[in-house]
């Protein structure tokens, strides 16, 4: 199936890792294909007609970090990688919401030090059981008009390192707390955490 430029998923990516592997860390360079992959599939960028002039691969243990030269704004961070695995506006969107219950679920597994599965490690981690999280994030984005969407968007600065939060006109913060407070929280070990998430996914696997 194409995905760009009459190239699969996967051949995408082939060519893009080929033009740059030759590319020298640190080292500045012009490529028309991972420009116009931005320009067509990156979340934000794509939505807004802008890609960066030029690129550049900087190290990080592991691997590098790839950076593009935004005319006005100097050098970002840049997923060409994430143009091919398609996130979108919804993987902010969702961040967002857990920075909103965060409190709430910190002040749980601080009242529920040992796991309550358990009942003998220390609680680390806080699990969504029923509703799962994502379930309650997917009901309140999915009840956004397209114009509470636009809104939500036009708010999202792509530029800042700061989280997003959604506009307080549309009360999702309100809404999410609303919801989050009837959903059933377990404090509990990351083992046990592991374990309940795996066993929930086998659940909706086989029915």
């Amino acid at each position: 199936m194409s995905f760009f430029r009459s190239m699969s998923k996967k051949q995408t990516r082939e060519a893009v890792r080929a033009s740059l592997e030759p590319r020298g860390l640190g080292e500045e360079f012009e490529d028309e294909l991972i420009r116009s992959l931005i320009l067509e599939k990156h979340y934000f960028l794509s939505r807004v007609g802008v890609a960066p002039t030029k690129f550049r691969k900087l190290f990080m243990p592991g691997g590098y970090v790839f950076e593009g030269w935004f005319e006005g704004r100097g050098w970002f961070t840049v997923s060409w990688s994430k143009c091919i695995d398609e996130p979108d506006m919804r993987d902010h969107f969702v961040r967002a919401l857990r920075d909103a219950t965060r409190p709430i679920v910190l002040a749980y597994r601080q009242a529920h030090p040992v796991c309550e599965v358990c009942n003998a490690a220390p609680s680390e981690e806080v699990d969504h059981a029923a509703p799962e999280f994502k379930e309650i994030a997917r009901a309140i984005l999915d009840g956004l008009t397209d114009e509470e969407e636009r809104a939500a968007f036009a708010a999202f600065d792509y530029w800042s390192n700061e989280p997003f939060r959604f506009p307080a006109a549309l009360e999702v913060e309100r809404k999410i707390l609303a919801a989050h407070a009837g959903a059933k929280l377990v404090a509990c070990c990351k083992e046990c955490h592991r374990t309940s998430a795996k066993a929930r996914k086998g659940k909706t696997h086989h029915g």
